[in-house]
C-alpha cells in the first residue's frame, strides 16, 4: 500500500466510524498454531520458532490475541482426526461477525502435493520419505486442503498462514462469497515450491520481525503491509505470497488494530451482512491530494444509511488507484456472485447492466 492509499484509507476510516458507530478494532482475535510434536518434528524443529518464544510471545503478549497451539501426532489418534478437530474447534468457540471477528490459523512443518491431486495440500511431521516407512499405526501426514474447510464457512475474517513447502497448493480458484467477510492466505512459497527450513533464512523468522516492528510501530497495518514488510526482510525475496480466496471486488484486505487498542469489548451486538454493493467513481485527474477533499466524499456517503432506509450498516473503502477518465461505476453483486455494472453508456445502451469478469486477487 502507498502512502497516499493509506492516507485516503486513514481518512474514509475515521469519518465512517464517527458517523456509523462502527468498532475502531476486532472485538476478538484469535490465533491457532499448529506443529508436530518434538517426536516426529525431528529434522526441521519447527517447534522452536513458535513455542513459547517468539511466535507465540510476539502475537499474545505483544498484540493481545487470543492464542492456542495444538501438537500433531501420530500415537493414539489419525492426525487427519487431530487437525480436523483442532480447526472445526477453533472456529465453533471463536467465529463471529466479521466486523468484530478475526480468526488466524499458522501451520509450520512439512507439506507436499500429490501427483494426481496436485491442488491439495497434504502436510506432514517428518520427510515425506520417511513418512512412508513409518512402522505406526497411523502415517504421520494429513490432508491440509480437507481440515480447512471449516474456515471456508467460517463468518468472521480469516487469515491462513502457511510455512511449509507446496504452500500455494491450496488455493483453487476462488469461494462464493457469503458476506463481505475477508479470506486470505499468506503462503511461504508458491505451487509446488520448496520453502526454507527453520533459521534465520526462514519465513517464520521474518514474519516474526515483521509483526514485531508493526507492534512497536503501534499503527494499524494490513495484510498486505505485512507481507510487504516480511518479504523485505527474507533473503529469498520473491517467494512469499499473499492471495485472497474471494474474487474480484469481494477481496478486502484484512486489517490488524494496534496493540493499544486492544481492549476488547465482551461481546459484539453487530447484525450479520444481508448483502453488499460495490462502487467504484473513475476521475480524469488527481482530485485527492489532501484528506480534506477526501474527508467530505466520506462525510456525504456516510449520511446514506440515515436518509434511504435500506438498512445499510457499514460501507467500507477497498482502494484507489491512478486517475482514469472519468466514468462513474456503481456495480452490484447478485445472489450467485456475479457483479453487474450499472454505469451509463456502457454496452447494452444507456443504464444497461452488463457482467464483470471477475478473477481472484494474487500479490
Amino acid at each position: 500500500m502507498d502512502q497516499h492509499d493509506a492516507m485516503l484509507r486513514q481518512t474514509w476510516t475515521k469519518v465512517m466510524r464517527a458517523q456509523l458507530a462502527t468498532p475502531n478494532h476486532y472485538s476478538s482475535v484469535a490465533v491457532l498454531i499448529l506443529h508436530w510434536t518434538e517426536g516426529l518434528d525431528t529434522d526441521l524443529k519447527c517447534y522452536s520458532e513458535v513455542g513459547i518464544k517468539p511466535l507465540k510471545e510476539v502475537l499474545k503478549d505483544g498484540f493481545g490475541f487470543d492464542v492456542r497451539t495444538v501438537k500433531l501426532d501420530n500415537e493414539l489418534k489419525c492426525p487427519q482426526v487431530q487437525l480436523d478437530k483442532a480447526i472445526a474447534d477453533f472456529v465453533y468457540d471463536h467465529d463471529g461477525h466479521h466486523h468484530s471477528h478475526l480468526l488466524i490459523v499458522y501451520y509450520t512443518g512439512h507439506g507436499f502435493a500429490r501427483f494426481d491431486r496436485p491442488h491439495e495440500l497434504i502436510i506432514s511431521g517428518t520427510a515425506r520419505d520417511e513418512a512412508a516407512r513409518s512402522d505406526e499405526l497411523f502415517a504421520p501426514n494429513a490432508n491440509w486442503s480437507q481440515a480447512q474447510r471449516a474456515l471456508t464457512g467460517a463468518h468472521a475474517d480469516t487469515l491462513v498462514i502457511l510455512d511449509c513447502c507446496c504452500a500455494g497448493n491450496v488455493m483453487n480458484g476462488t469461494l462464493h462469497p457469503v458476506n463481505n467477510r475477508s479470506y486470505e492466505l499468506m503462503a511461504a512459497v508458491g505451487r509446488d515450491k520448496p520453502a526454507t527450513q527453520p533459521g534465520p533464512s526462514s519465513y517464520t523468522h521474518a514474519l516474526i520481525k515483521a509483526l514485531e516492528e508493526l507492534c512497536v510501530a503501534g499503527h494499524v497495518f494490513t495484510t498486505a503491509d505485512l507481507h510487504e514488510r516480511t518479504s523485505e526482510l527474507r533473503t529469498h525475496r520473491g517467494s512469499s505470497h499473499l492471495y485472497s480466496w474471494l474474487p474480484g471486488l469481494q477481496a478486502r484486505r484484512i486489517r490488524f488494530p494496534p496493540p493499544a487498542h486492544q481492549q476488547f469489548p465482551q461481546k459484539s451486538k453487530l447484525t450479520p451482512s444481508g448483502g453488499n454493493l460495490s462502487i467504484r467513481i473513475e476521475f480524469d485527474r488527481e482530485p485527492f491530494e489532501e484528506p480534506e477533499g477526501f474527508a467530505e466524499l466520506a462525510l456525504a456517503l456516510s449520511m446514506l444509511p440515515s436518509s434511504t432506509g435500506l438498512g445499510i450498516c457499514g460501507i467500507e473503502y477497498m482502494d484507489y488507484t491512478s486517475c482514469l477518465p472519468s466514468s462513474s461505476i456503481v456495480q452490484e453483486t447478485t445472489e450467485d456472485g456475479q457483479t453487474i455494472d450499472h454505469s451509463p453508456g456502457r454496452s447494452g445502451g444507456p443504464g444497461t447492466p452488463s457482467i464483470i469478469e471477475e478473477n481472484p486477487v494474487l500479490t
